[in-house]
């Protein structure tokens, strides 16, 4: 991740900066990027926040589609189930873990 709220998408196929995305947030600038999570099927990405939310990127488009923001916390890790890839896991600083459907 960065020191920043800076979401870098890349093309790992040629290497380079496809989508360069920055998220508005409470913390404006005290805010970084600290987990992120691909799904395998569709061109969505899970990044997680220091700010306690995890937004929901659209790879192909380039924009951010979605927020949860449940944990009071930095979010730590995000992992989509790899069975039923609807499924998103979150897990926080504070230890707590959630689970969105």
């Amino acid at each position: 991740g960065y020191r920043s709220a800076r979401v870098a998408v890349f093309d790992t196929l040629c290497g380079r900066l496809v989508h360069d995305l920055r998220p508005e947030s409470r913390l404006g600038d005290l805010n970084s990027a600290t987990a992120a999570c691909c799904q395998r099927v569709s061109q969505l990405a899970a990044v997680g926040f220091s700010d306690g939310c995890v937004r929901l990127v659209d790879l192909a488009g380039g924009r951010f589609v979605g927020e949860l923001s449940d944990h009071a916390d930095a979010v730590t890790s995000v992992c989509v189930d790899p069975v039923h890839e609807h499924c998103l896991f979150t897990g926080c600083h504070d230890g707590s873990l959630r689970v969105f459907d």
